[in-house]
C-alpha cells in the first residue's frame, strides 16, 4: 500500500474506532427527571449548558441505574469525568466508570431496583427502518421488539417509514446536540433505556458485513462483537444480518417484503445520492433472485461517478459484485473506474459468497434465535459460505488491503 493510500486508510480505520478521551473535560448531569412521558437529562459542559431529552412510555419507571448506563452509549471515553448528582448502585457506579474509563462522582449510593437477567429474556430490534434492519426483523421471531429512535429534522424521512410498523419510537435531541460523535452505539440508548420496560435480554442491530474493517477477520464471531456499555446492562448481543452483505439484505428484502423496498430506500436517503444509488443497484442485482416480478426505479447510467474507488470500504467491496452482475457502466457510478490490476484479480472468482451468509458470527448465540435466522435466510436463498466462499472471501480482502486499512 503506498503510504498516501495507507494513511487515508489509517484515518478510515480511526473513524469505526471511538472518541478519544479529552484530558481534563467535564460533564456534570443533574436534576434528572421523568414527567408527561419525557425524561430529561439536564448536563453541563464548560462550554454549554443544555438537556438531553427522551420521550419514552407514559409508564415508564425512572431507574438512574438504567439512565447512567444508557448515558454511556453517548459519552464514550470522550470525558475525564462525570458528575451524575443522582443516586445509583456501587455495581453500576463500578460498570459506568469501566466503560467510560473515566472517574464518576454521583449521589449517595443505593441499591439497584433492577430484577435480574435471568428474569428477562426478549430479544429487541434497534430498528430504523432502513435496508439492513429491515432484513433482520425478518431474520429475527416475530415477537421480537422493534425500538426506533426519532431525530427529526433531516432524519425525519425515517419515521415517516417506520411509523408504519410497531416500533417503541423515542424522540430524542442527543444528535442534534452532538452526542451521536463519542461512539458507534448511540443507536442502542433505547434498548438499554426499556431493558426492563420490555423485559429485555438480547439486543439487535442491523449491522452487516461491510459495516467496519473489524468484520473481515476470518476469525471474527459474535463473542467478539460485544460491546461494554450493553454487557454491563446485562444484554446480550445477536446482529442476525452481521454474516450477509448488503447484496444479501436486499435478497432477504425482495423475498421476505418487497413491496417495501423502495419505500424503505427512499427513507434513507435522497435520490441521486451516493447511499441511495448503491442501494437501488443492489435491489437490480438481487432481483434476479427475487420469487416473482420486481418493479424498480430505473438507474440513469448517463450520470458522473458519486464515488473514487480505493475511498471507501463498503462501496469498493460491493463494487466487485455489482461489476460481475451489472456491469461497469452500473458500476462506475459508484466506485468510478476499478483499476486494471484489481480487475484482473477478480475476475476468476465467481463472487458467490457475497449472496452467502458468514455463520460464524451465529457462534455463541442461543440455538433458537440461530435456526430461525438461518431459516429464514435460506427462503431467500442466502445459505452458509462453502470452502471455496472462504478462499474467495479472503482473496478479496486482500485485494481491498491495497487501498483499506484491516485490523489485525
Amino acid at each position: 500500500m503506498h503510504d498516501k493510500t495507507r494513511r487515508a486508510a489509517q484515518m478510515r480505520l480511526r473513524r469505526h474506532q471511538r472518541a478519544q478521551k479529552v484530558p481534563g473535560l467535564k460533564i456534570v448531569f443533574s436534576e434528572i427527571e421523568f414527567a408527561n412521558r419525557v425524561l430529561s437529562i439536564p448536563f453541563h459542559e464548560e462550554t454549554r449548558t443544555d438537556s438531553l431529552t427522551f420521550t419514552l412510555p407514559q409508564d415508564w419507571v425512572l431507574d438512574t441505574d438504567l439512565v447512567a448506563l444508557a448515558l454511556t452509549t453517548l459519552l464514550g471515553t470522550k470525558y475525564s469525568t462525570v458528575v451524575f448528582s443522582d443516586a445509583i448502585s456501587p455495581e453500576t457506579r463500578g460498570a459506568v466508570e469501566s466503560v467510560t474509563q473515566a472517574e464518576w462522582f454521583t449521589g449517595a449510593a443505593r441499591s439497584p431496583m433492577s430484577d435480574s437477567p435471568q428474569q428477562r429474556n426478549d430479544v429487541a430490534l434497534n430498528f430504523s427502518g432502513g435496508f439492513d434492519s429491515l432484513a433482520a426483523q425478518a431474520l429475527l421471531p416475530r415477537d421480537a421488539h422493534l425500538i426506533s429512535l426519532d431525530f427529526g429534522g433531516p432524519f425525519a424521512r425515517e419515521r415517516e417509514f417506520f411509523k408504519d410498523f410497531p416500533t417503541h419510537t423515542i424522540s430524542t435531541n442527543f444528535r442534534e446536540l452532538g452526542f451521536s460523535l463519542n461512539t458507534w452505539s448511540f443507536m442502542g440508548v433505547g434498548s438499554i433505556l426499556l431493558r426492563d420496560y420490555l423485559n429485555l435480554q438480547t439486543y439487535s442491530f442491523g449491522a452487516i458485513l461491510e459495516a467496519s474493517p473489524w468484520h473481515f477477520n476470518a476469525g471474527m464471531t459474535s463473542g467478539n462483537l460485544r460491546q461494554a456499555w450493553f454487557n454491563q446492562a446485562g444484554l446480550t448481543i445477536f446482529n442476525p444480518v452481521i454474516g450477509l452483505t448488503e447484496v444479501g439484505t436486499a435478497m432477504i428484502i425482495l423475498s421476505h417484503r418487497p413491496e417495501l423496498a423502495l419505500r424503505s430506500l427512499a427513507s434513507v436517503a435522497g435520490a441521486g445520492s451516493l447511499k441511495h444509488t448503491r442501494k437501488l443497484l443492489l435491489l437490480h442485482a438481487a432481483a434476479r433472485h427475487a420469487p416473482g416480478p420486481i418493479s424498480l426505479d430505473p438507474v440513469n447510467v448517463e450520470q458522473p461517478p458519486l464515488g473514487v474507488f480505493g475511498t471507501n470500504l463498503a462501496n469498493d467491496f460491493l463494487s466487485f459484485y455489482l461489476y460481475r452482475i451489472l456491469g461497469p457502466e452500473y458500476t462506475k457510478l459508484l466506485v468510478g473506474d476499478i483499476p486494471a490490476d484489481v480487475l484482473n484479480r477478480i475476475r476468476p472468482l465467481s463472487l458467490d459468497f457475497y449472496e452467502k451468509i458468514n455463520t460464524n458470527f451465529y457462534s455463541g448465540v442461543p440455538p433458537s434465535l440461530t435456526a430461525h435466522a438461518l431459516h429464514e435466510a435460506a427462503v431467500s436463498q442466502c445459505v452458509p459460505y462453502t470452502y471455496t466462499d472462504w478462499q474467495e472471501f479472503l482473496e478479496v480482502k486482500n485485494i481491498l488491503a491495497q487501498f483499506h486499512e484491516f485490523p489485525a
